[in-house]
């Protein structure tokens, strides 16, 4: 089992992180998750009105932590979800930054990775770290577990253009 997930991990192209990435910028605004891969705390039953609100700290957090994070979600009877987390840049990585509720060690944070982002047209592209299970057709995909986990699309716009 373990010799499979390391050909799956050999199989998959590595993901690059956007290299102009400007935090401050990112954080700005909120952004609209117009689609999102199903996760273990993102069921697809919560995949209504989903946002995430991000915000530079005045100052780090006991914990090292550098970023609030407010996620939100609703299910299809309007019944709220998320809350806040907290969240780190990685030093040496522009745009890879790791998040997890704010009473857990860093050390215990998942991977959120910028791969594509255009403050101007107002798009990101997240993924929840490196893919390494091979789904099909050359692709591959991150688990749908907590942590190395989900894909995202968000828009500064609540609203989809179709164009």
């Amino acid at each position: 089992k373990n010799i499979r997930l390391v050909i799956s991990a050999q199989e998959c192209k590595t993901v690059t992180t956007v290299e102009d990435f400007d935090l401050e910028k990112y954080v700005s605004k909120p952004w609209y998750v117009h689609q999102q891969a199903v996760t273990q705390y993102g069921p697809i039953e919560r995949n209504y009105c989903t946002m995430a609100q991000y915000e530079i700290k005045d100052k780090k957090t006991f914990l090292g932590y550098t970023v609030s994070v407010s996620n939100y979600a609703q299910d299809a009877n309007g019944k709220v979800f998320g809350g806040p987390l907290c969240a780190f840049q990685e030093e040496d990585s522009v745009g890879k930054l790791n998040v997890a509720p704010c009473f857990l060690l860093k050390k215990l944070a998942g991977p959120y990775w910028v791969v594509a982002y255009n403050e101007t047209e107002g798009y990101a592209l997240i993924s929840g770290g490196q893919p390494t299970i091979v789904s099909g057709n050359g692709t591959c995909r991150t688990t749908d577990g907590t942590n190395n986990s989900g894909l995202w699309i968000f828009l500064r716009s609540p609203d989809r253009n179709q164009t």
